[in-house]
């Protein structure tokens, strides 16, 4: 879900640089400095990148059966990376 939240702040900053060229006319961006916009859309961009890395999703370890002797039987399981 960080992942998703990251890309939104991405095109919000990219919005946002792209308001504050000057071959761009949109009336929102009127008021505000040309470049004031440039630094908050490269530093949203920036974050939104960030955000995009994070590595907070935990992979869940496959686990695996352990056998006793040759009859095979499940005496327990533990986890192994995948």
């Amino acid at each position: 879900m960080e992942k998703l939240g990251g890309y939104v702040v991405m095109i919000l900053g990219a919005v946002l640089l792209i308001g504050s060229s000057a071959l761009v006319k949109i009336s929102i961006f009127q008021n505000i400095p040309k470049g004031a916009l440039m630094i908050i859309g490269v530093i949203l961009i920036a974050v939104g990148f960030f955000l995009t890395l994070s590595k907070k999703e935990r992979k869940q370890l496959e686990e695996v059966p352990i056998y006793e002797g040759k009859s095979e039987k499940i005496v327990g399981y533990r986890r192994h990376k995948k």
